[in-house]
């Protein structure tokens, strides 16, 4: 079995904000041009979003591509991936045909019948992974988190920070609030687009927010992981 700890989505996450932190970059050595720096930490923040969404949606793809590779005994799959990939299947455009009788509507049903079946070896799941255009922020990412078991992704990645107390010199650890993050990010990034507005906000608190996903990030993995090995280590062919 392939190493599954590894994503590739993750990796080509943090390549990918290379361009966000270049941009940083500029901003800082431009604090005291003050159009320049506003709008440097604006296309900041506007491409860490976009990199961010980008991301999450390649890594249910990934994750689900993990599981097609192994191909896993039906009865192994969780409830709520099976009814993302029936609701996948049965979309407006194949429900047409069956109704046409479109003659191809045939290998709708041998895709149901796997899914349904309970004997079945899955070679094929296909969810929807993409954000619905115009919708974004925490509702949107947890329902794309939910179509694979993970009903509400933010509890599921508790987040920590940790840094040294000078006055009491241990190890002082504090909650990142990610959740709130995207939020702030995204309601940003939206007043920027569709106001044109000029938001109060500095190249490091951007920084911060990077730091931030990018420990969302490698808690992701570790989650999907850990839900990719109950899935297919315990996928013998024969069901419980």
């Amino acid at each position: 079995m392939e190493d599954s700890s590894c994503f590739s989505a993750k990796d080509d996450f943090l390549s990918t904000l290379e361009e966000v932190r270049a941009l940083l970059k500029l901003a800082a050595s431009n604090e005291r041009e003050v159009t320049v720096y506003a709008t440097l930490v604006k296309a900041s923040l506007i491409f860490l979003a976009s990199k961010l969404e980008a991301f999450l949606e390649d890594i249910v793809a990934e994750f689900i591509d993990k599981i097609n590779e192994q191909r896993p005994h039906v009865s192994r799959i969780p409830y709520s991936v099976k009814i993302s990939a029936l609701d996948c299947i049965l979309d407006e455009g194949m429900l047409s045909k069956i109704r046409g009788h479109d003659p191809s509507a045939g290998e709708i049903f041998s895709k149901v019948a796997i899914l349904c079946g309970i004997d079945s070896v899955v070679e094929e799941l296909r969810i929807r992974v993409k954000f619905n255009y115009g919708k974004h922020g925490e509702d949107e990412i947890i329902k794309l988190f939910a179509q694979i078991g993970i009903d509400d992704v933010f509890e599921a990645c508790p987040l920590v920070s940790s840094g040294e107390s000078t006055m009491i010199e241990e190890q002082v650890h504090q909650k990142i609030d990610v959740r709130a993050d995207i939020n702030s990010v995204t309601n940003i990034r939206n007043n920027i687009l569709h106001t044109d507005a000029t938001p109060s906000l500095t190249h490091y608190q951007v920084a911060e927010f990077v730091k931030h996903f990018i420990l969302f990030a490698e808690k992701l993995v570790e989650v999907l992981n850990c839900r990719f090995l109950q899935i297919i280590l315990s996928s013998t062919g024969v069901p419980n």
